[in-house]
């Protein structure tokens, strides 16, 4: 947990009733009928409550000191520790949208909130966090996605300006930092496979009438890379062989493209790292030719 957020001060009540109860229980104990009755006087005015509110009272003045002395340290050492990638990673994981900020400082005010509420808040699901050289200039490049359903998709403009205000609360200075908010870089390829009739039929159904194994390893593959990680053609290749019907892992990909948001189509190559971070099929782009191996 981060110390600037951790508070250890309870209240002065809650220390009252703690030292109350350990008062009675030490009493009942040593059957110590004096202290018995001592506390079954609930008198505002007894001279036992009195000492205990002024002892309580002095813990949590204690107490609170030594929050502010955390807060206080932990404020110096990061002012005094460069920021890693994964600092970065975690802030923006941090971001609550519609929440404000505590004035002066790059932490949400979560004093009225619920847990829930918090949790709901914190929209951006995905992130990721590389360096990178533009006109050979060090630059932080954050890629970053939320959820609708089950899809990744990019923020909405009040989402991201909201974002942007947080980001310049907590960026270091003299740091740039280029933000992808992106729709997923899309994909289309054509692929040829050769499959076991007693399997599959001509048009990829199971025989069993359980799906359409070929596209779903194709669909799967995609789901489960990690986000802003590599999609490899070879890999790509190998999971559709491993699906239930292709025949002795017969595949061959006739084309393959992909194509980040506002650019062109091009090959992808031995293998690519999405410029969104993640990608999908574009509409019809997974074309499969079955070919029966007999």
């Amino acid at each position: 947990m981060d110390y600037m957020t951790k508070k250890m001060a309870r209240s002065v009540n809650t220390i009252f009733e703690e030292m109350k109860a350990e008062g009675i229980r030490l009493a009942a104990d040593s059957n110590n009928a004096d202290a018995v009755a001592m506390f079954e006087n609930t008198s505002k005015v007894a001279v036992w409550r009195i000492l205990f509110y002024a002892k309580a009272y002095a813990i949590w003045v204690l107490e609170t000191i030594f929050d502010k002395h955390i807060e206080v340290v932990s404020s110096k050492i990061l002012e005094q520790v460069p920021p890693t990638l994964s600092w970065h990673r975690q802030k923006i994981k941090a971001f609550q949208y519609g929440f404000s900020l505590i004035q002066d400082t790059d932490r949400f005010n979560n004093s009225s909130a619920t847990e829930q509420e918090i949790l709901d808040s914190k929209i951006i699901k995905y992130a990721a966090v590389t360096e990178a050289l533009v006109d050979d200039k060090r630059v932080l490049v954050y890629k970053i996605a939320k959820l609708n359903g089950s899809n990744l998709v990019p923020l909405e403009p009040s989402e991201l300006l909201a974002f942007q205000s947080y980001l310049a609360s907590y960026k270091p200075a003299g740091i740039t930092i280029i933000i992808y908010n992106q729709i997923a870089d899309l994909i289309r390829c054509t692929i040829d496979v050769w499959y076991n009739p007693l399997i599959i039929d001509n048009n990829g159904m199971a025989t069993n009438g359980n799906g359409y194994p070929v596209k779903a390893a194709a669909e799967e593959y995609l789901t489960n890379l990690e986000f802003d990680g590599e999609f490899i053609t070879s890999a790509f290749v190998d999971a559709i062989q491993d699906a239930n019907g292709v025949s002795r892992r017969k595949v061959q990909i006739s084309s393959i493209e992909r194509k980040t948001e506002g650019g062109n189509w091009q090959s992808t190559g031995i293998s690519f790292i999405p410029q969104s971070g993640y990608c999908k099929f574009d509409v019809d782009g997974l074309n499969i030719n079955y070919h029966a191996d007999i």
